[in-house]
């Protein structure tokens, strides 16, 4: 039911996704739902925001632990995304803020305090990494909307360009002799790691998944 509901609200968004649509998708009695989740769709719209965050930490560990570097895979992944499902699949989280759900904000909260660590230990001052964490999560976001709107990843492309220029400019330089600092722990769980399509090969879904979620990668590295 979680992974059918962030798949769904991925295309459709929250409020275009009723509860016999996720019925139809993962094969399930009306009846689990209210014996899982007893707040309903409501509810199964937290738990799939909470975990589709939480999926994102997952993958923002897999990558080095450098400013530059982890937005270039963060957009190269939704590049990947967006092409492979007709440029339908969004955010989860951002269509679950839409809703409005809670939740949503709590995970993007994560994610921004997840990226102001590492920028944190590439030398920038809490205040300015924690500023320039919350453009860049703002600018990923939106170009991952603009991108479904034009089906094109041109926005995501532009994105990396001017954040790499942005990010370089402010990281101070590294002395060739200064080791990097070893990543501090994530607060969050850490589910099992996951690699991107072109150095893993995806997990096989359940047999009832949609074809379009059977390309995407957002539910292929649960914990």
């Amino acid at each position: 039911m979680i992974d059918s509901t962030i798949a769904l609200i991925r295309r459709r968004g929250v409020h275009a996704t009723g509860l016999t649509d996720l019925l139809s998708h993962s094969s399930t009695a009306r009846q689990s739902i209210y014996q899982h989740f007893p707040g309903g769709k409501a509810e199964l719209v937290e738990q799939a925001t909470k975990e589709a965050g939480r999926q994102m930490v997952a993958l923002l560990d897999t990558f080095d632990d450098n400013p530059v570097d982890m937005v270039d895979g963060l957009v190269t992944w939704w590049e990947h995304e967006l092409n492979t499902s007709d440029h339908t699949s969004g955010c989860p989280v951002l269509a679950a803020a839409l809703a409005p759900s809670p939740a949503a904000g709590r995970v993007f909260a994560a994610w921004e305090s997840r990226f102001t660590g590492v920028l944190v230990r590439a030398g920038l001052p809490q205040p300015a990494a924690a500023s320039l964490a919350t453009f860049t999560l703002s600018a990923l976001e939106g170009a991952i909307v603009l991108s479904r709107a034009a089906s094109s990843t041109r926005p995501l492309d532009d994105v990396r360009t001017q954040l790499t220029m942005l990010l370089r400019a402010q990281l101070p330089a590294r002395r060739p002799d200064q080791a990097p600092r070893p990543p501090e722990p994530t607060p969050m769980r850490t589910p099992q790691a996951w690699s991107p399509p072109s150095a893993t090969p995806r997990p096989t879904p359940p047999s009832h998944q949609h074809a379009v979620d059977a390309r995407s990668g957002w539910n292929g590295y649960r914990g």
